[in-house]
């Protein structure tokens, strides 16, 4: 039987930072894009992604999240900041 090819997924991958009343945050992968890639990962399909991903602490730790799903990161020449969504 033949290599299974990944299945290349395209667009958002964000922090979402969730605040509560005592001022805590809590901080979470986020983006249509990005939780698609990693959903096909768990379920055993070869996954690849296409984000918009920042040279900044946040999107070092999105790369670290991405790594441990084994979703093959497609990276792209980025100057921007990742995207941060706060709750």
């Amino acid at each position: 039987m033949g290599r299974t090819q990944a299945v290349v997924t395209i667009g958002g991958s964000i922090v979402d930072v969730l605040e509560t009343p005592d001022g805590s945050t809590t901080r979470h992968a986020g983006g249509a894009a990005l939780n698609l890639a990693v959903g096909l990962a768990r379920l055993d399909r070869p996954s690849a992604l296409l984000p918009n991903l920042g040279r900044d602490p946040n999107g070092y730790w999105l790369r670290g999240y991405l790594g441990m799903y084994q979703v093959e990161l497609i990276d792209t020449p980025n100057v921007d900041f990742t995207g941060v969504a706060t709750s």
